[in-house]
């Protein structure tokens, strides 16, 4: 039950420790992105990689907007529907 960058450092590491091909490799055998394995490995370099314990996965504001709530949408919807 790993989120999207446990997922990425974890296959990062694997490849890093197939060595040569390891990117090939993983991608083959996982089914993920070269592209996804590759930024695992730019993180790993970044400092402070080591907690890798996310509070947020995404970054704020990603997924679906919310609705806004307008209540005068019934009495618009029910002057359509009368004539």
């Amino acid at each position: 039950m790993l989120n999207e960058k446990q997922r990425r450092l974890y296959l990062a590491n694997e490849a890093k420790a197939i060595g040569r091909g390891g990117i090939k490799e993983v991608n083959k055998v996982s089914g993920v992105s070269r592209v996804t394995v590759i930024k695992g490995f730019k993180e790993i370099n970044e400092e402070g990689y080591q907690s890798i314990e996310v509070i947020r996965c995404r970054k704020e504001g990603g997924g679906r907007k919310l609705i806004e709530k307008k209540p005068e949408i019934l009495d618009v919807l029910e002057g359509l529907l009368e004539p």
